[in-house]
């Protein structure tokens, strides 16, 4: 490649970062006096409330969300999504559809952030089975019994971690 090739290059990869930095920026062009509201579309108010908890926008409270600055805001606006998706997923929703837009609004940056869960994944089979001289122990056998998610039950991860945790606490026994 010579030169000539390497600075076209160049310039157009600058150019690109260039127009894909302005464009996050870019959501509403009027500077904003801080954070107001954060608001939910598309799911539920208990669904909302465990978002409220797990998002960095939505944990700051009224001195930082009246003080922050722009680059602090664009920074927790593009950390939004891949948290909300993060939050959604133990609660059994993989494959959510999620929108972060910006408004300003009496001089504050308002955030709604619109949310299709997608449907909930169920457990479609179980099979359990411990291997060995444990396979006949009837604590053992109870433990897998009281296993859950039981088949056609939302998967969440605390009750699928809870469940491997009770079977490992017998076999530990």
């Amino acid at each position: 490649m010579n030169d000539a090739s390497r600075r076209i290059r160049l310039s157009i990869a600058l150019a690109l970062w260039l127009g894909a930095v302005a464009g996050v920026a870019a959501q509403d062009a009027t500077p904003s006096r801080g954070l107001g509201a954060v608001r939910f579309e598309g799911i539920d108010r208990a669904l909302a409330d465990q978002l409220r908890l797990a998002l960095s926008l939505t944990r700051l409270n009224k001195s930082q969300r009246e003080k922050i600055s722009e680059a602090r805001l664009g920074f927790l606006l593009r950390r939004t999504e891949a948290e909300a998706r993060r939050a959604l997923q133990p609660l059994g929703y993989y494959s959510a559809q999620i929108a972060v837009t910006t408004q300003v609004r009496d001089g504050r940056s308002e955030v709604l952030v619109r949310i299709d869960p997608g449907a909930s994944v169920r457990v479609g089979t179980l099979a359990l089975g411990i291997d060995g001289a444990a396979e006949s122990d009837r604590a053992v056998q109870r433990a897998l019994g009281r296993f859950r998610p039981g088949v056609g039950a939302l998967f969440r991860d605390a009750e699928y971690e809870s469940g491997k945790r009770a079977i490992d606490r017998v076999l530990a026994e």
